[in-house]
Order: C-alpha cells, then structure tokens, then sequence
C-alpha cells in the first residue's frame, strides 16, 4: 500500500498516546492517585474530535483529483467499474485510518496497566474501537461525497473543514445555544443531534 495514510495516522495517534500517558503520570505522582482510567477516558474524547478530521482530510480530494489528474479515465478504460473501484478505494483509505489505533491501543493498554499498576479494562476498550470504526465509517463516507460532488479541490477541502467545524460545534453546548437564541423545539434539537456523528459518539 503506497498510501501515506497509515504511517501518518500511527504517528498521529502514538502522539497523542503519548502526551496523555505522560499527564496522566504527572497527574499520579503529584495527586497521589493512578491515571490508568484517566488517561484512556481523555484519549476517547480526544479521539470523538480528532477521527472525523482524519477521514475527512483522507477522503474529501479523492474523486475530484483522481478526475483532474486522469486516473479516473485511465482506471476506466480497463473492465473496472465504478462500483468495484469506489468500493476500494473506500476499504483502503478506511483501513488505513483504523489499522493503527487497533494496533495501539492495546499497546497503550498494557504499557499503562504496566506503568500504573491497574487492571486493563479489554471492555472499555472495545467499546473505544467500535465506536472510533464508526465514526471513522461515517466521516469517510461524508468525505466521499464531497470530493464526489465538488469537483474542484479547493472547494472540496474548504467545504471538508466546514463540516468538520460544523460537527464540533453543534455539539452540547452549540446545541443548546441554538435552542435558547432560535427558541428551537427540543425534538428538532435531537434530530439534529442524532444526524451529527461526532455528538452521536459522545453518547
């Protein structure tokens, strides 16, 4: 696999994983308390922000450049369809967002049950990697969409950034700021809670 993709995003998250280890260290030894719990429920949330970023950035300039480029109309003019060639190139840039926490976390996992002395909770971290798959499902499939129907790239990552920002900042805060100035009704308020993946993986 050529993409960078996936070395970027084990980069990405073993940074990540990192820092919080590191404050959740800091954390024990001036508190006085083991950060195990800490450390993976700061990691989660950090991850419910971070995930849609990734798959929309890997995503969002797909179509768009394969057709300014020629890729598109040379692909084609083999016996692919577009079905089969959509199809995986979906899969690819998928796993390669995904592989690298699968891998991670339970190395995480273990280096801080090691560090800290605690129990590795295997079901909170399942929980972690069902939710983060779908998050990441539904952001490259919105980012498919975009460089599916943008066709120039400017436009695409411009639009990709705009509902990245859109999808954090209707969250709790955002939402219920609508409510209070638009005086909008509590249901229209959980539907468009329930149509925003980032709010739906923080439930």
């Amino acid at each position: 696999m050529r993409s960078r993709w996936l070395v970027f995003c084990l980069v990405v998250y073993g940074v990540l994983t990192s820092v919080f280890v590191l404050v959740g260290l800091r954390e024990s030894t001036v508190i006085g308390f083991t950060g195990m719990g800490r450390v993976l429920l700061s990691f989660s949330h950090a991850l419910v922000f971070l995930l849609p970023l990734l798959g929309l950035g890997a995503t969002a300039q797909i179509v768009n450049g394969a057709r300014e480029d020629g890729t598109l109309e040379l692909l084609f003019g083999h016996p692919l369809s577009r079905t089969g060639w959509f199809a995986s190139v979906s899969t690819v840039r998928f796993v390669a967002l995904l592989l690298p926490l699968v891998l991670l976390l339970p190395i995480v996992a273990i280096v801080g049950s090691t560090v800290f002395g605690q129990v590795i909770p295997w079901g909170f971290l399942g929980r972690v990697l069902i939710v983060s798959a779908s998050l990441l499902y539904c952001s490259v499939a919105i980012g498919l969409a975009i460089s599916t129907f943008v066709r120039n790239q400017a436009k695409a990552l411009m639009l990709m950034l705009l509902v990245w920002a859109a999808q954090i900042a209707l969250i709790d805060f955002g939402l219920i700021g609508l409510m209070l100035q638009w005086r909008m009704p509590p249901e229209a308020v959980f539907a468009l809670a329930a149509l925003n993946p980032v709010q739906d993986a923080r439930l």
